[in-house]
Formats: structure tokens, sequence, C-alpha cells
């Protein structure tokens, strides 16, 4: 049984050390901007945990079993294997985190934000969501409205009119932005900024073009509605919904919470192969004892 343990020690210390310097290499990687370098340690990672499992039961089996083992055997045995490198990689990863690359911590929290803002933007907006975002957008242009009455001599006839043309275009745009189906692409939390402000300068264009160029009061009309869409993105519903929930994404305040959440990657990973492993050397032993 001694020897028997020994093997595993030895496999499972192989495991544990190169997948260290695995996490190693991932570390210096993030200087490299191409994007097969990643799928490429992954591989790597897998190719590790089946060859050296796989090599580690087999040669328990053939020198200490007699070439015979089962499946719950080879199982126990593989998680041996397993178990070691966990607790190498376990033990690396908080001198990574809390002794060599110390300010690794900030960058794997700022990483992990980052990821969460980009899948946030693929969120679709709901019904109350693009209900709030044209009520606040309706204000940014009344806000551009006013501040044009008050800069400009405008009398009170050509003010109405003014008021007029700028409630049409929302009006239009109100109206088409409701009459989509939600959910959509273009509803997105990442596009509906853009989207938003693309469709009211659409529907401003169409209404404008029914005027002719010497119309000085359409030029009033296009500087506000302009100049209001120009602000939409200041009440972005992806930035507000990041604010709030941003909560969620996991932060590491120390090496030890941070290598625990990375090495138990190592446990997952190794039964889930250990299995298949397992499965596949014990139906080897039925295949020779058929013979």
């Amino acid at each position: 049984m001694k020897k028997q343990i020994a093997i595993l020690l030895k496999w499972g210390a192989i495991l544990g050390v190169a997948l260290s310097f695995i996490q190693l290499v991932r570390k210096f990687s993030d200087s490299f901007d191409f994007y097969a370098f990643g799928p490429i340690i992954e591989l790597l990672n897998a190719l590790l945990f089946i060859g050296l499992i796989y090599i580690g039961i087999k040669e328990v089996r053939d020198d200490c079993m007699d070439q015979i083992i089962s499946f719950s055997k080879a199982f126990v045995r593989g998680l041996l294997i397993v178990i070691t490198a966990f607790v190498i990689v376990f033990v690396y990863l908080n001198l990574h985190y809390g002794v060599i690359f110390k300010d690794q911590l900030q960058v794997v929290n700022e990483k992990n934000m980052t990821r969460f803002y980009e899948r946030l933007q693929q969120d679709s907006v709901t019904i109350q969501e693009r209900d709030t975002i044209l009520y606040k957008q309706l204000n940014q242009i009344i806000n551009q409205k006013n501040l044009l009455k008050q800069n400009a001599e405008i009398d009170s006839l050509n003010a109405a009119i003014i008021d007029l043309r700028v409630d049409t275009v929302w009006q239009h745009y109100s109206h088409f932005m409701k009459s989509q189906t939600l959910p959509s692409e273009s509803f997105t939390l990442g596009n509906l900024d853009h989207y938003s402000r693309e469709t009211i300068l659409d529907i401003l264009g169409k209404y404008i073009g029914k005027y002719p160029k010497t119309d000085t009061l359409s030029t009033y009309v296009s500087s506000i509605i302009i100049n209001g869409s120009d602000h939409f993105k200041d009440h972005s519903l992806l930035d507000q919904r990041f604010k709030n929930e941003k909560s969620k994404v996991p932060l590491h305040q120390n090496s030890f919470s941070a290598s625990l959440y990375f090495s138990l990657s190592v446990i997952l990973y190794g039964i889930l192969f250990n299995i298949f492993i397992s499965m596949y050397l014990y139906n080897r032993k039925s295949k020779q004892n058929k013979e």
C-alpha cells in the first residue's frame, strides 16, 4: 500500500507543479494580444489532467495490482492524485497572490468587473426600463429647448412653432420605440444608447426634410434634438444596471480567498476527468479477463 501511495503522491505532485506553472504562464500571457493563447492554455490544462491521472492510475494497476483494477479502486486512486495536485496549487497560489505578485489581486478583481460589464451589455432592456429611459430622454430634449429659448431672441409665435415641431419629432420617436418587440437585438443594454440616438436623428432628418432649407426654425429644431440626443448617454441604462448589480461580482480581498476560489477548479476538473479515466482503465481490465 505504501508503494501505491508513493506512486500516487508522485504523479499528484507532478500534476500540481505543472498546473501551478500554467498559472504562472497565464499571468504573463495577459500581455499577449492574440486570442489563440488562452485556448491553448486550457487545452494544455486538460491534457495534463488526462495524461498524468491516467499514467498514475495505470502505474499503480500494473505495478501493484497485477494489471487488474475495478472502477471504484481506480477512482479512489485517481482522487488522491487530484487532491495532492489541489494542495500544491493552493499553496502556490497563496504565494502567487500574497508574495510574488501582490498587485495581481487588484488585476483579477478589475478583470472580473470588466467581464461582468461586457456580459451585462448583452442583457435585454425591460419594458419598465425602456419607459424610464424615454422619460429621461424627453427631459434632455426639454432642457435643450429651454436653453435655446433663453439664449436666442425668439418671439412667442416662433417659440410655439418650435415647441410643436420638437413635440412632433418626439412623438414619432417615442411611438416607434414603444412599438418595438422586446427583447430585441437593438434593445440590449450595450446597444440602446447608440440605437436610440441614431433613431431620433433619423426621424428628425425625415421630418425636417419636409421644410425648405430657408426655414430658419428647422435649424432651431435640429439643434434642440441633436444636442438633446448627445446627452442620452448621461442616463445610460447600462451604467445604471452596472452600478446596481456590480455587488454580484466576486472580489477577492486576500490571497487565501483567491487561492481557494481558483484552486477549487482543480478538484472539479480532476474529478470529472478521473471518472472517465477510471472507466477506461476498468474497461481495459474487463477485456483482459475475457482474453
